[in-house]
């Protein structure tokens, strides 16, 4: 079986888990609730089940370094609802990063790019890039239409 056979499958399962316990609306409330109060929430990604907060929120952020156990000097995955903030986090988006955001995304694809003034210190690892990514996981679109 191919991994996009494996990821079609794993995606149906999910979807109909969260179907049979109330759907996707609550499970999007209270991911969003617990964004909202700064308390990091576990999502869902094509890959593993990460740990959610805002990237611009920075005890939240220190909040999920902790729990995470993971140094503070890595960056964190700034997950895009729209290919159009990639500006906001980013200082130039290369015509290669470009191009490969309108082949894979949504998907499976991280672009580590220059930063922005906009993406800090906490988010970024006092590093000069930000971790960028655009999830086709369905309950990541649902989040973010």
């Amino acid at each position: 079986m191919d991994s996009q056979t494996v990821n079609a499958e794993g995606a149906r399962r999910y979807a109909s888990y969260y179907e049979r316990i109330g759907g996707y609306q609550a499970l999007i409330e209270s991911y969003t609730n617990s964004v909202v109060v700064g308390r990091p929430s576990g999502i869902p990604t094509e890959t593993v089940y990460g740990l959610g907060v805002g990237a611009e929120n920075e005890p939240a952020v220190a909040r999920m370094y902790e729990v995470k156990g993971r140094p503070v000097n890595h960056l964190v995955i700034v997950h895009m609802s729209d290919q159009n903030l990639v500006s906001y986090w980013t200082e130039e988006i290369p015509e290669y990063a470009n191009a490969l955001m309108r082949k894979f995304w949504p998907g499976p694809l991280t672009l580590i790019l220059k930063r922005s003034g906009n993406a800090k210190d906490f988010v970024t690892g006092g590093q000069e890039f930000v971790k960028i990514f655009k999830s086709g996981q369905y309950f990541l679109i649902k989040l973010n239409p």
